[in-house]
Parts: structure tokens; C-alpha cells; sequence
């Protein structure tokens, strides 16, 4: 199966926003998936504590195919563009089954979608957190909260499938799009075994577990036992 990916934060890119589509690249050829994964090229002058670089996931993706398009934080609709171009025209030299899109931002969700339709092939959405309805997204009022779900209910409804990293999130995603929506599942956040290998599991058996709370102040760090 071959898929178009569009993906947001990539390595280079850090943070826990780049480690699922990350492991995407490294694990689905195994499963027989040919993805193309778009991104973007992020200016230097663009990144910011909120948008760190790792280059440390950078093997995970070093046999992965990976288009990238110019994109900074006041020219987002231009990336939009150039990556509108690049899939169709990838598309046209050998077709994609499947367009597919990971987020944050929710903004790629309606984007993925309409390409999708334009091409003639099936949406799947991977939201992660259930977009609108958990209170990540903090809203104003409650007449802002109604617009983005329905901007969310009329994304999702034009998708084949949707994807939650939870299982309440898949509840509640089931409940919200309702019988007629798309279909609703579950892949969730996992781990690499080998980053626990080099530890050796210890048991403590002398006495209660203690907890302390740990704050900065003016530079210094204060234990406080709780």
C-alpha cells in the first residue's frame, strides 16, 4: 500500500509531537506500507522553545522518503501550496492509495482531507488528542468552542478513517461523529525497548514510597516532602 503522509513536526524537529510520525517512518515498511512523508523546512529564525530541534530522532526516519516544502509561522498557507503540489504530482508519477495526516496542529486535518477528496483517494485522520472536545485548546467562550467543533465534526465527517491515542479518545471521537461517521480506532502512544535495557529494574522493600515536590525559585531548586 502506498500512502501519502502529511506530517507537521519531523525530525529534525523535537519534542513529543515528532516521536509518533517518527516511529511511523521507521516501522511501517515492515508492515508492507511505501509511505512518502510531507513536511516542512523550518527557518532557524523560526524556531522557538515550543519548537525545539533534535537531531537525535534523525536515524529513525535516515530510510525513509522525506519532501519537504519552505515554511515559517507567518507563511503557513504557502507551505499548504507547495505541499498541495508536490503530493499531486507524486501522485500522478505513481499513485497513492491512501492520504494520511498526524497531528497537531488540528489545522492539517482539514487540509489533509480536502487534498484527499481532490485526489479521489480516502482521508485518514491521526488526531491523537480528540481535537475539540478534551480542553487542550482553551477557547474564550462557549460560542468559540461550538465553532471549532463543528469545524471539526464537518472535517472528520469527509475522512475515511480517524485515529486516537487513547481508548476514551476513541469513545468519545465514536460518540461525537455518531453511527454515520467514519470509522473510529485506537493506536496508542508506545516506547522503544531499547531505552530500557540498559536499566536493571530495582525493588524497593524499605518501607513507604515518599514524594517530593520540586519548584525553581530565583535559580535555586527547593525539595518540599509532600
Amino acid at each position: 500500500m502506498r500512502v501519502a503522509f502529511l506530517v507537521h513536526f519531523f525530525p529534525p524537529d523535537g519534542g513529543a509531537g515528532a516521536q509518533r510520525p517518527a516511529s511511523f517512518a521507521r516501522y511501517l515498511p515492515a508492515s508492507g506500507i511505501d509511505a512518502v512523508f510531507f513536511s516542512r523546512a523550518i527557518a532557524p529564525a523560526d524556531r522557538s522553545f515550543f519548537d525545539p530541534a533534535d537531531p537525535s530522532l534523525l536515524p529513525w526516519i535516515a530510510s525513509a522518503r522525506v519532501e519537504r516544502s519552505p515554511w515559517s509561522s507567518t507563511r503557513a498557507r504557502e507551505w499548504e501550496s507547495s505541499t498541495a503540489r508536490a503530493v499531486e504530482a507524486e501522485h500522478a508519477r505513481r499513485p497513492f492509495a491512501v492520504l494520511a495526516a498526524t497531528c497537531p496542529p488540528f489545522e492539517l486535518a482539514p487540509f489533509a482531507v480536502a487534498l484527499a477528496q481532490r485526489l479521489g483517494i480516502p482521508a485518514l485522520v491521526d488526531l491523537r488528542d480528540p481535537w475539540a472536545l478534551d480542553g487542550v485548546r482553551v477557547f474564550a467562550h462557549r460560542g468559540a468552542l461550538r465553532r471549532e467543533q463543528a469545524v471539526m465534526r464537518e472535517t472528520l465527517m469527509g475522512a475515511r478513517h480517524v485515529v486516537g491515542n487513547t481508548p476514551q479518545a476513541q469513545i468519545a471521537l465514536r460518540a461525537f461523529l455518531g453511527a454515520t461517521g467514519p470509522t473510529v480506532s485506537c493506536v496508542t502512544n508506545g516506547f522503544e525497548t531499547e531505552d530500557f535495557q540498559q536499566f536493571e529494574p530495582k525493588v524497593r522493600g524499605d518501607g513507604p514510597i515518599r514524594l517530593s515536590r520540586c519548584d525553581r525559585t530565583d535559580g535555586e531548586l527547593r525539595h518540599e516532602r509532600v
